[in-house]
Formats: structure tokens, C-alpha cells, sequence
């Protein structure tokens, strides 16, 4: 039991509820609670009436955490006696950096006061960085994701039937067959390519094509020029 006085437990349990109302816990519980898990930090702007300070907390203003940062400048001397380093000046404050001002490495300059914030308390290795819960499960997302577009690539791939084209090149030299060979494929190569970010199927002559035919020379000897089809997979 905390040893205070009931006057005490009065006005924290009555901070804590107005709290609860400036963030409209019992609507956006979920919402918050969502961030909070997903991100690993939940960063609030403390909003006061500048004119009366002692009226509290007007308004907690969520910030997006991935556009402020906490900095901290250390100006640091030596010492002349034993050669270490001595901190002589130590400045904390937090820049928010919207998306439009990182072309021009702007910022506004927030004082440590104004933020409030809850952390995942995960670190990385270095403890230079907060990590969320969902952390490691990035790896194992990226494979999925990867996994299902193989899997839409292999099948669309794999469906439709080939054709083989064995082109007679006769006695041509090497250079005048490749020459040859690569007139015919131009010719009657098919372009389409699957694109992983809209998942359509498109036309783009720049990559190579899923549904490619094979082309392949014959000597003179052989047989003539033949079309043959390679059957799909299942």
C-alpha cells in the first residue's frame, strides 16, 4: 500500500481520468493501443495555455513518431590533469521533421517538457534505437511476401503452354545465325511481365517476358525449322 495521503490519491486518480478524456481513451482505445504496439513509441505534444500555465493540460496532440527525434548536444572539454573528456554544457530538446521539410533540412525545435511519450522499452544491440514488439516479425513478413508473389508468378508462368521454336539456320556463320535467330525472336516473342506491385499482368519490352518461348538454332543436317509446344505445369 502507498503510503500517501488520500488528498494525494484524489488528484492523481483525477490527472489520470482528465488524461483519459483529452485522449479520448474510451473511443480510440484501440487506435492507440494499435500505434503503441506497432511502432514500440506513442509521442504526445503537451498543449498549455501559455497565459495561465497553472490551468494544466489543455490538449495532448499525437505526433507521428517516425518524424521526430529526440536530440542531445554534449559539448565536452579535456580535462588538462587526467587527459578525459568533461562535459561542460548538455542541451535536450526534440525536432519534428515533416515530410515537406526534409527537402530543405527543416525542423522545428520542440523543448523536452512538451513531449510526452511511452516507449515498447525493447532496444536494439547498440541501445541507440527503440524497436516495436512487431519487430521480429518483419523478417518473417518480407519471406511471405515474397513467397506469395512467387507463387502468383509460378502459376501464371507455368499455366499456359510454350512454344519451341527450332529455327533452321542452315550453314550461316555463328554471328549471321545469332543475327538471324535473334530477327526471328524479336518476331514473334510474346512481352508480357507480372508486376509484384499492382499484380497485372503488362506489356513491357524492357524484361524479359514470364511466358518467353524458347528458341533454339539448327544446323544444316538437322531438321528443318519446327514449332512444337511445351505443355504447362500443374
Amino acid at each position: 500500500q502507498l503510503d500517501v495521503s488520500d488528498k494525494i490519491k484524489d488528484t492523481i486518480k483525477e490527472e489520470f481520468d482528465n488524461i483519459l478524456r483529452l485522449i479520448n481513451f474510451n473511443q480510440y482505445a484501440h487506435d492507440i493501443f494499435r500505434k503503441w504496439y506497432v511502432d514500440g513509441r506513442l509521442p504526445y505534444h503537451v498543449i498549455i495555455d501559455e497565459g495561465k500555465p497553472q490551468a494544466g493540460i489543455k490538449e495532448l496532440r499525437y505526433i507521428d513518431p517516425t518524424k521526430l527525434r529526440k536530440v542531445k548536444e554534449i559539448e565536452e572539454k579535456d580535462d588538462p590533469k587526467t587527459g578525459a573528456k568533461l562535459i561542460v554544457k548538455q542541451e535536450e530538446y526534440f525536432i519534428f521533421q515533416d515530410t515537406a521539410m526534409e527537402k530543405h533540412n527543416q525542423g522545428v525545435k520542440i523543448h523536452p517538457d512538451s513531449i510526452i511519450y511511452c516507449t515498447s522499452g525493447q532496444l536494439d544491440p547498440s541501445r541507440s534505437r527503440i524497436l516495436s514488439y512487431l519487430q521480429k516479425a518483419i523478417k518473417p513478413v518480407n519471406q511471405l511476401r515474397m513467397m506469395e508473389d512467387s507463387l502468383v508468378i509460378y502459376r501464371i508462368s507455368r499455366a499456359p503452354e510454350r512454344r519451341i521454336f527450332y529455327i533452321d539456320v542452315g550453314n550461316l556463320p555463328k554471328g549471321k545465325a545469332e543475327e538471324y535467330l535473334k530477327n526471328i525472336m524479336a518476331q514473334y516473342r510474346n512481352k508480357l511481365v507480372y508486376d509484384a506491385s499492382t499484380g497485372e499482368i503488362k506489356d513491357d519490352k524492357k524484361h524479359m517476358s514470364m511466358l518467353e518461348d524458347f528458341f533454339l538454332p539448327r544446323r544444316e543436317g538437322g531438321r528443318v525449322t519446327e514449332i512444337s509446344t511445351l505443355p504447362g505445369g500443374d
